[in-house]
């Protein structure tokens, strides 16, 4: 990784991919393992060997939905999201009303719109009522394990569609329930870090979904996050620092442990202060430690502004000895979701899709 960076900064054109030390592979490639099939695809890339043909752009919905009027117990946000998944998804508030932690903000409507991607992508923003959408496999294909996910935005808003429902639909094929977390953005002024309100959204969302993992079939030492730029930031931080209160505990559900029991980290942001820096930020370090803090999978494109930022993280963490998998792709740009217009960083999801297959039951720190 050291010399990686040093290339970056010598302008070479790289690609790298570090796995992690529990892997057992076996692929089409035999025992030489993915780092082959990677190897083959780069080769494809540059017209060496032939290339593996190209799958179309995904089609989003938010451009094309019909007026709606949420139920009353619903936002305007809640509701989007229920007519993209095109059913009536299960939606879970954070917060009892007058609960909600450090709010400075006056309860309003979300504004929603299809801003990301281009103008064809659900984006919404001015949360005030944080929540979590349940969406489940079919009931024959459940793995008992569930990913919170996190959809990026800068801290501003959330890129709910391309890096929400669509990932969430992702990880249903594979067997896992996910909850796409709808917090707090914007960021909220005054001296309140940028991840503030949104890590008490996603610590709170952690023990909510431990808390009811029986009754949703989930298995309660199998949950983790996924996050997307700022919503990897996010999960780094929580990551790394659930040991650390970030409100003050009030009912039976703050009894339940905060902790990820993996995490996967796409393309995530600001983990270098400044981020054009190699100083990693002192709230994305947290307190890493071998045998507390789960295993972590982090993919970025090379071309990305933040990839120097997860470069030098990635070598905290290997510092602390805790088991990681890395993904610099060659190109891809930044926010593309597993969209395959940002190939090849799109692929992501096949590595993603291995990784979490062998990935060890984690009971640390439980």
């Amino acid at each position: 990784m050291e010399y990686a960076l040093a290339l970056r900064q010598a302008k070479v054109k790289q690609e790298l991919h570090i796995y992690p030390s529990f892997a057992e592979y076996q692929t089409e490639f035999g025992p030489r393992g993915p780092w082959a099939a990677e190897c083959y695809r780069w080769l494809g890339d540059l017209n060496i060997v032939p290339a593996a043909p190209q799958s179309d752009p995904l089609t989003y919905l938010a451009a094309n939905l019909p007026d709606i009027v949420p139920a009353k117990n619903l936002t305007l946000g809640d509701a989007r999201l229920r007519q993209i998944l095109g059913h009536d998804a299960l939606v879970i508030p954070l917060w009892p009303p007058g609960k909600t932690p450090d709010e400075t903000r006056p309860a309003g409507p979300e504004t929603v719109t299809h801003r990301s991607r281009g103008g064809r992508a659900l984006n919404i923003t001015d949360v005030t009522r944080p929540t979590l959408t349940l969406i489940r496999p079919a009931e024959a294909d459940r793995s008992g394990r569930a990913v919170i996910v996190c959809p990026g935005g800068a801290y501003h808003g959330l890129a709910a569609e391309h890096e929400g429902t669509r990932v969430a639909q992702w990880f249903n094929e594979l067997g896992i329930t996910a909850l796409l977390l709808k917090y707090r953005v914007p960021r909220r002024s005054g001296e309140f870090a940028k991840h503030h309100h949104a890590l008490q959204d996603l610590q709170r969302a952690m023990r909510i979904v431990r808390s009811r993992a029986s009754e949703w079939g989930i298995d309660p030492k199998q949950i983790g996050v996924c996050g997307f730029s700022a919503g990897g930031h996010l999960c780094t931080t929580l990551t790394t620092n659930f040991q650390l209160e970030s409100y003050t505990p009030f009912d039976d559900i703050d009894k339940q442990s905060s902790r990820p029991d993996f995490a996967l980290l796409v393309y995530p942001a600001y983990l270098t202060d400044p981020i054009d820096s190699d100083s990693v930020d002192m709230v994305a370090r947290g307190s890493m430690r071998s045998g507390v803090t789960p295993p972590l999978f982090m993919t970025i494109a090379a071309n990305d502004r933040f990839a120097r930022g997860m470069m030098n993280f990635y070598l905290d963490v290997r510092k602390a000895n805790i088991d990681v998998e890395c993904h610099v792709y060659a190109a891809g740009g930044h926010g593309g979701g597993l969209d395959p217009v940002s190939y090849p960083s799109s692929e992501w999801t096949r590595a993603a899709k291995r990784w979490l297959a062998q990935l060890p039951i984690d009971t640390g720190g439980q």
